[in-house]
């Protein structure tokens, strides 16, 4: 916990406002509101974190704290600050792609604290293993926010607002992607009456391997080593399921696979 307590409105109530508002909160941080446009949600959130205030008008936010964090989705967070009243504390989005511009026109003390991670509805989540990229153009403003972060113990990176487009396009397809392909490993088990955790400890160390030994030594299978045969009979088999979207994306994968080691062997 750090020394210095800051008076804080979070902005939102959905699982990234929830999980940041708790970890600020446990952190000692006051929590001055909590302001969403589901009241409902905001007072189930605040009386997790003692908010002084809950509210669902963002006109009458409260312009005395020292942190405002909007932890909306990205298509709220334009109408959002539109409503918000001016103020002289540091305002905040959470989001890796919405431009620093949409802060910037209206606020003069502002910064990006977007946690790099993967929220769901219910899921704790530990601060000390989420990196938090953080993006302003006032130093002062960015040693703030590094402080904020680490009080509740993450690391910290300062990036550009093009950097962090970039990177939340890789968190696209390391998360969404990923998690879209275990959907179609599903559904292709359930057709055959198999049972999806056989597959946990291969997923566990795929994902171990790729972090210990990086992506490009960690890859294995037909592809990799040019197995026509084997490619080709999991084609076959794939057809037989009437599965459009797994074919598709086997020889999507097959193809740029073969294309990738290829040129790394050669």
């Amino acid at each position: 916990m750090q020394s210095k307590t800051e008076r804080i409105v979070i902005i939102g109530s959905g699982s990234v406002a929830t999980t940041l508002g708790l970890a600020l909160y446990e952190s000692g941080h006051e929590i001055m509101e909590v302001v969403s446009r589901q009241l409902d949600h905001a007072e189930a959130l605040g009386s997790k974190i003692q908010a002084k205030r809950i509210l669902d008008d963002f006109s009458k936010i409260n312009v005395y704290a020292s942190l405002y964090i909007i932890a909306v989705s990205d298509d709220a967070i334009a109408e959002v600050i539109k409503k918000m009243p001016k103020v002289n504390g540091i305002v905040v989005h959470t989001s890796g792609t919405s431009k620093s511009s949409l802060l910037r026109d209206k606020f003069k003390n502002w910064g990006i604290f977007y946690p790099l991670q993967t929220f769901t509805t219910g899921r704790s989540l530990d601060y000390n293993k989420i990196p938090i990229l953080i993006t302003t153009e006032n130093k002062t403003i960015s040693d703030y926010l590094t402080d904020v972060a680490s009080s509740i113990g993450s690391s910290v990176f300062h990036l550009a607002d093009e950097s962090r487009i970039h990177i939340h396009i890789v968190a696209v397809m390391i998360n969404n992607f990923t998690n879209h392909l275990l959907v179609l490993a599903d559904e292709y088990m359930g057709k055959h009456q198999l049972p999806p955790h056989l597959f946990h400890s291969l997923l566990q160390e795929t994902v171990n391997k790729a972090i210990n030994l990086g992506a490009i030594n960690a890859q294995t299978g037909p592809a990799a080593r040019g197995d026509m045969n084997t490619i080709n009979q999991h084609l076959e088999k794939i057809q037989e399921q009437d599965l459009p979207a797994v074919k598709g994306l086997y020889k999507m994968f097959t193809k740029s696979i073969m294309e990738v080691h290829s040129s790394t062997s050669s």
